[in-house]
């Protein structure tokens, strides 16, 4: 992240994204997931299923149950749209444990 200005445009927001779901689902750290999340802009180059987990990740650690839900079902139908299968096999186990709370 202490070297985000050599990534190119559109791309470095995914570092954002990506720590924000860090904080969130690994580190459990609301404070730190909010700030790098309202880092992030939304660009054609990441997925809408990321997008979506790390909101329903964040809503999670807000409290707020039927938002966090809600995303995570958004984000396990844009799962099939991932280029990265591999990452879309993390992200679904992710989901589904965020489901079953």
């Amino acid at each position: 992240m202490n070297e985000i200005d050599q990534i190119p445009p559109g791309l470095n927001y995914s570092v954002w994204m990506e720590a924000a779901f860090f904080f969130a689902n690994a580190k459990n750290d609301l404070e730190k997931a909010t700030f790098y999340w309202n880092k992030f802009k939304p660009s054609s180059m990441i997925p809408q299923a990321q997008v979506l987990a790390t909101e329903a990740m964040i809503g999670k650690l807000k409290g707020e149950k039927e938002y966090s839900l809600s995303k995570s079902k958004m984000a396990m139908e844009k799962l099939p749209n991932m280029l990265d299968k591999g990452l879309a096999v993390v992200l679904k186990e992710r989901l589904l444990l965020l489901q079953s709370f």
